[in-house]
């Protein structure tokens, strides 16, 4: 037998959490109502529709079951509601997709308070443009409404019932049109508010150089002059970069990136296989690992760890501050000095000499 059921909320009282649709032959379910925002006490009668329930030879539709429910609400709005931090945290703009993750502290909402999430202020001042976004719901309690609108650039939920924990919200189906930071802000029926700043990415196309204080994405197919930036690199497979890298961060190539003339990075390195190199790769405080089948014209030098993946190539020397990890059938054609051990794997060379500081 199936059950499917809907339900006649009375002024006083709210469901906060409905019957499952529809419900298997043996099975159970549960609902739950609490008080909808009034100060009042009495009882209230709830009706429950049966649509249709069915079995071998047998339709009942349209019966009706009602429940006397006595209740004593006092006023705030059926649960939740206070005044703790909102702890609202706004995402930097991720450039895949592109999308962006906001989230809030949900314990102070009671039922039919809403949160708001202004997005009108980046939208003028941030490279963002959201026009046309969508927003879902990640994680947390189901919404009684829900969405983004495109008039006032502002994401909205409305609690359905007593809400708690922290909501997680992604928005979708924006474009980034600069690499300038913006601001959130929050605010909710219950008198909290907060903002949060985000970082923008540069994306890099047309050959053009690219100078940032925060993070460049390339995309496939892409191709970028000179890059220097606060934040790291990510370029993605069949991109080229026509010039050389200077980064604060972290550089990572996804893939076969070439015509990189050298790569000077703050923190890690790590190059896709089959990407080229013309000079020398430097992770001032990181590591540095070549992909399989990777060439580097010139030295690599790491404060940390130095991986050469299967069959990379290193044409000068490799330095580095912690362990080398030469993999099988790669070369480096210069000497090797490592703060760590040396590990040479079946079919690797090196023809310079090897230094090590192995226990």
């Amino acid at each position: 037998m199936t059950l499917t059921t809907n339900v006649d909320e009375g002024q006083d009282l709210a469901i906060a959490n409905g019957f499952d649709s529809p419900v298997a032959a043996g099975s159970a379910t549960d609902l739950t109502v609490q008080c909808d925002g009034g100060g009042s006490s009495g009882t209230q009668p709830i009706t429950v529709t049966i649509t249709e329930a069915s079995t071998t030879g047998i339709v009942v539709e349209q019966a009706t079951i009602t429940v006397d429910v006595d209740y004593q609400c006092t006023g705030n709005n059926g649960g939740g509601g206070g005044t703790g931090p909102a702890s609202f945290e706004a995402d930097d703009v991720d450039a895949d997709g592109p999308t962006q993750r906001f989230r809030f502290n949900a314990d102070a909402l009671g039922n039919k308070d809403t949160a708001t999430i202004d997005l009108s202020d980046a939208q003028q001042n941030a490279g963002v443009d959201y026009t046309g976004a969508s927003a879902t719901l990640v994680s947390g309690q189901d919404a009684r409404s829900f969405g983004f609108d495109d008039a006032t650039q502002e994401i909205t939920y409305q609690a359905q019932g007593n809400v708690g924990g922290t909501l997680e919200i992604e928005l979708t189906g924006f474009e980034i049109t600069g690499d300038q930071g913006g601001t959130a802000y929050y605010s909710d029926d219950q008198g909290r508010s907060d903002s949060a700043s985000f970082s923008v990415p540069a994306i890099a196309s047309n050959g053009e150089d690219v100078t940032t204080d925060g993070d460049v994405v390339i995309r496939a197919g892409e191709t970028s002059g000179d890059i220097d930036a606060g934040g790291d690199l990510t370029a993605e497979d069949a991109s080229k970069i026509d010039g050389s890298i200077d980064v604060d961060g972290e550089v990572t190539l996804n893939g076969k990136v070439e015509a990189i003339e050298r790569i000077d990075a703050g923190g890690d390195v790590t190059t896709g296989a089959e990407s080229s190199v013309k000079n020398d790769i430097t992770a001032e405080t990181g590591s540095v690992t070549t992909g399989a089948e990777s060439t580097v014209k010139g030295s690599v030098d790491a404060a940390e760890s130095v991986t050469v993946e299967e069959k990379g190539v290193i044409d000068n020397d490799v330095t580095a501050g912690a362990d080398v990890v030469l993999q099988e059938d790669a070369v480096v054609k210069g000497d090797v000095t490592a703060g760590g051990c040396v590990t040479v794997e079946t079919g690797a060379e090196v023809k310079g000499q090897i230094d090590d500081n192995c226990p």
